[in-house]
């Protein structure tokens, strides 16, 4: 009992403690060949993937078979997942890509090792639980933008075309195609247009094959056998070995590694979200709860792994991770297996991957591209508010026209606005026993000293709302000899807050206006305790409850009475 409480605690108050040292109790034989069978299956649907998206990347084939093995071992083993499975997905292909056209692969080993730097910091930071929560019309908007940009760049192989991408931007790409509309390989458009098919209605009817793999085999052994004139990778990429090429980074400068970080932060935000995400889901399939923070480690160390070995950028990847959950994994060691087992298909049977086609791997993304995007999600999110139709729509518009860097960054800017915009519209002041005002109100003030104003405040009193309040409160001045703040229902207060009321004490006790607060909420409490806030207001004018705070102002007798000239001087009476 007493090591099952040392585990609870050291799992929920530290944030780097791996679901694999849980299976130190109850893990049994049955559990291991369950295990073993599940890394089997989930190897060969990740087989076809790895070669799709380090071809996609401009690496080649290598680069993302290395990531799943290095990637995916280092994750299973520092974790905070059971049946997480980690790899290079599709949402990084395009970034990845672009770093590689701009920076070479050296660049993109900088910008992964330091998104992985930056997750391991996520999670001894404990921000695990926060960054579930990015807002969905961002994810959407910048998954579908996503997929039409891979989309866009896969038309090049599928059509079997061997110009070169000179540009990278979407319209500049577009040209291009348009432009070679004649140079269409025929044979290369058809084995990729029907793997497209094949993959995208075989996935979602039968999703216990991996038809990547089946249509990877068929069509490479076509290839081999019929000679077919289409480009393959052994044309594009040469044997597919088990050499790692050593990286030249003589064309790194403090300059180039500054411009990556954008990327590096994109990578790892990301990440971050991808794998709590996936991670989530296998937490349904198997009744379990993943650890957020250790996750973070464990992905941040995966993705140093990665880059040290000249791989691509590397997340939790929610298809593989479902197939291992439902073939019946139970730990971290299916992970550990399908790492295992992709290395020794590179090891033995890579030299046959040449004959592939670069339109089948094409059709593979391509498919993987389009089931990407939830049209239904789209279209019920632009229906929900403008504010997050025009989040959604920012974040599609930048990450297909502009920068992926900058995409998410511009969504969370522009539901930031509309967030603030709404606090501070829902923050609002009304004063109690005013004229129209209900009965209780009434009551509540009632037999209150002249010049006395009782003000309600509601909402939060931050940058957004502060000159609001300001406004509301500053005209009773001229009129007022004792101003109550019930602030029961304030529930945030931030800098600017504390000086808009730094500024109404002072004024108030320059013009002897007493003010009075009543209710503060502990959190709000703490804030005006460092601000200085209780000393400049005066601790006797600080009262726990409304009905006391009246109380206090019936019984206390104003020293001086006073009245407000037209020009609002101060008369003594």
């Amino acid at each position: 009992m007493a090591k099952a409480n040392y585990t609870t605690a050291m799992s929920t108050e530290h944030p780097f403690f791996p679901k694999i040292l849980d299976l130190a109790s109850g893990y049994s034989v049955r559990d291991l060949g369950r295990d073993l069978r599940a890394g089997l299956v989930v190897a060969a649907f990740a087989f076809p993937l790895c070669l799709a998206f380090g071809t996609a990347t401009g690496l080649g084939p290598a680069a993302g078979l290395l990531t799943s093995i290095a990637a995916g071992f280092v994750a299973s083993l520092f974790g905070g997942s059971r049946v997480q499975i980690t790899g290079p997905t599709a949402i990084f292909i395009v970034v990845a890509a672009g770093i590689v056209a701009v920076h070479g692969a050296a660049g993109l080993v900088i910008a992964t090792l330091v998104a992985g730097l930056l997750l391991v910091a996520f999670g001894a930071l404990r921000l695990g639980p926060v960054l579930r929560f990015l807002p969905q019309p961002i994810l959407v908007g910048f998954t579908a933008g996503i997929a039409f940009t891979l989309v866009v760049s896969q038309v090049r192989d599928l059509a079997g075309f061997t110009v070169p991408w000179l540009v990278l931007d979407l319209f500049g790409r577009l040209n291009i195609l348009v432009t070679h509309l004649g140079d269409v390989n025929f044979w290369a458009l058809g084995l990729g247009l029907a793997t497209v098919v094949v993959v995208f209605v075989g996935d979602r009817w039968f999703p216990k094959i991996s038809w990547s793999l089946v249509v990877l085999v068929l069509a490479g052994a076509a290839v081999a056998l019929l000679n077919l004139p289409v480009p393959t990778l052994s044309d594009a990429f040469g044997r597919l070995s088990l050499a790692i090429k050593p990286l030249d980074f003589s064309g790194i400068t403090y300059h180039s590694v500054v411009q990556l970080l954008p990327s590096a932060f994109t990578l790892a935000f990301l990440g971050a979200v991808e794998s709590l995400l996936s991670a989530s889901v296998a937490d349904g399939l198997i009744h379990d709860r993943h650890r957020p923070n250790t996750e973070l480690v464990g992905q941040g160390l995966a993705n140093a792994a990665s880059a040290l070995v000249g791989g691509l950028p590397a997340t939790g990847a929610t298809g593989r991770t479902t197939i291992n959950a439902r073939w019946g994994a139970r730990s971290p060691l299916a992970g550990l297996a399908h790492s295992l087992v992709l290395f020794g298909v590179w090891a033995g049977l890579g030299f046959l991957a040449g004959s592939v086609p670069l339109a089948v791997l094409a059709g593979i993304v391509t498919s993987i591209a389009l089931g990407m995007v939830d049209f239904r999600e789209f279209r019920l999110i632009l229906k929900t508010t403008p504010a997050d139709g025009l989040a959604l729509g920012t974040t599609f518009l930048v990450t297909v026209a502009v920068d992926l860097a900058f995409a998410v960054i511009s969504g969370l800017l522009v539901a930031l606005l509309f967030f603030v915009r709404g606090m501070a519209q829902s923050s609002h002041t009304v004063e109690l026993g005013a004229k129209g005002g209900s009965s209780l109100d009434r009551h509540l003030t009632a037999d209150l000293p002249p010049g006395t104003h009782v003000l309600d405040l509601n909402g939060a009193f931050f940058f957004g709302a502060a000159g609001k309040f300001e406004e509301a409160i500053r005209p009773l001045f001229n009129r007022a000899q004792t101003i109550v703040l019930r602030m029961d229902d304030v529930n945030l207060l931030d800098a600017s807050g504390t000086r808009v009321l730094h500024r109404i004490f002072a004024d108030a006790k320059a013009l002897r206006v007493r003010v009075v607060m009543s209710e503060v909420l502990p959190s709000v409490l703490k804030v005006m305790e460092q601000a200085e806030l209780i000393e400049a207001l005066g601790p006797s004018n600080l009262f726990a409850s409304f009905e006391g705070a009246l109380r206090d102002v019936r019984n206390r007798q104003p020293l001086v009475f006073a009245t407000r000239g037209e020009e609002g001087c101060l008369d003594l009476v």
